[in-house]
């Protein structure tokens, strides 16, 4: 048997817990920026949803407000046919009303 060990030189305690300490530290920091790029994914994902929700909103403010536009053209619409016809009515009374006092 040779009298010298097959490795002769192996880490000390303090080298092996340096090395434990590194590791660590590697995962640590590996870690802080995994959780980072899924914070930055999930903001981005809100962020989108949130832009979508916007514009959905929005549209269907503005096709409300096309829509009570469109009824307020309409009842104007009804309102002058309204108003002719009473007019109308008007007339056609008073005709009457001189054409019976031209007859008597």
């Amino acid at each position: 048997m040779p009298e010298y060990p097959l490795c002769p030189f192996s880490p000390s305690i303090s080298e092996i817990q340096q090395v434990k300490r590194e590791e660590i530290e590697r995962r640590k920091r590996l870690r802080i920026l995994q959780v980072r790029m899924q914070a930055k994914r999930n903001a981005t994902k809100v962020r989108m949803l949130y832009n979508a929700k916007k514009q959905q909103l929005s549209d269907v403010v503005a096709r409300d407000l096309q829509r009570v536009r469109e009824d307020m053209k309409l009842l104007e619409a009804k309102k002058d046919e309204y108003c002719n016809v009473m007019n109308q009515y008007g007339i056609g009374h008073r005709s009457a009303e001189n054409w019976a006092s031209s007859i008597s």
